[in-house]
Order: structure tokens, then sequence, then C-alpha cells
């Protein structure tokens, strides 16, 4: 009986997705672009509440300045978002440590496919976010280490 109950208690911590409320800075020495250049500074400003997440994304430099609001579902289904004054379609999903967000958007007649992963750190300082943007003529991957401020 308690061996049973243990394994339950296990297997429903299992489930649980790291929470990424806060705010976080990207840390460019641990960061890599890849193609692209470089930005000064990236912020994201996240409150996530039990099946959704709200990140504010303001980024200076790099190829051009950008900020935008994205909401997001984090239980499979599907959410409805802006970028740059194109619809972006995204479902997003907890996966243990990391929340996995898989995007589409039209941009400029091209169908882009965006794979998002947020990674918590064990001591939830600091988080890995993976970005893969798959276009007809190229693929570009982000990795940028972000700090709790």
């Amino acid at each position: 009986m308690i061996r049973a109950f243990a394994l339950t208690l296990l297997a429903s911590f299992a489930c649980l997705a790291a929470d990424f409320t806060g705010v976080w800075k990207m840390d460019p020495a641990k960061s890599d672009y890849g193609l692209l250049p470089m930005p000064d500074s990236v912020t994201l400003d996240v409150k996530q509440t039990g099946e959704s997440v709200e990140m504010k994304f303001a980024q200076e430099g790099g190829r051009a300045p950008a900020q935008y609001t994205h909401k997001y579902s984090i239980d499979g289904k599907e959410s409805v978002n802006e970028l740059l004054g194109n619809q972006m379609k995204t479902v997003a999903s907890k996966q243990g440590e990391s929340l996995k967000f898989s995007s589409t958007v039209n941009y400029r007649g091209r169908d882009l496919r965006i794979a998002d992963t947020w990674t918590m750190a064990a001591d939830g300082k600091s988080m890995v976010y993976k970005r893969n943007i798959a276009a007809p003529e190229l693929t570009i991957d982000v990795t940028m280490t972000m700090l709790k401020q």
C-alpha cells in the first residue's frame, strides 16, 4: 500500500512542469545565435498560471529591435498570436522541466516552422531557451541562456 502511494506520488511530480514566472535576461557569453547577429539584450517577462503562459519579449540590437506579447495555452490546445504582423499558430505543452512550443507562421510568402523549448535549470535561476526556425531554404538554430532577475 505504501509502495503504491509512493509510486503515485512520484508519477504526479513527474508530470509537473517548472514554473517559468519571472523576468529573464539573456547571458550573451553563454548564448549562440548561429547565423543571426547576436542582439545586445533579450528580456523575457513571463507569467505562468495554471495552463497558460504570457510572455513579454523585448530585444535590443541584433537584426532589429523587437517587442511583443504572446499568450499561450500550455495544455496542447492551439493558441493564436501575431508575429511581425502575421498570424502565428502555436501548440504548447509541458514536458517535465521544459515547456515546448511548436509554431507555424507565413512570413513574406514563406511558411516557417518555429520550435521553441524552454528548459529550467535544477536551481531555478537559469533556463536554456532553444529555438529552431525552419524555412523552405534554410534552418536556423538559436540557443539563449537566460538568467532569472
